[in-house]
């Protein structure tokens, strides 16, 4: 499939994003994280980006995807 500018665009997004954005497998492992989501978490301390995320982020990914919904944390 040939890809169009929009979809370079839009697959661009998450990277040129300010704000942090992170995506999980379904059991809650994180499959991608962004620069800015990476540069929150060294501003905080953190040298792992998943110790932002909430004690029960697994939880709300699971919940998420059977309501397939996505969800903002």
């Amino acid at each position: 499939m040939k890809r169009t500018v929009s979809d370079e665009r839009l697959a661009a997004f998450p990277k040129a994003s300010p704000n942090a954005i992170l995506s999980c497998d379904p059991d809650g492992s994180i499959r991608y994280i962004n620069p800015a989501a990476q540069r929150i978490a060294k501003r905080c301390g953190y040298s792992d980006v998943e110790r932002l995320l909430p004690d029960n982020h697994v939880e709300l990914v699971q919940t998420s995807l059977q309501s397939e919904k996505s969800r903002t944390i």
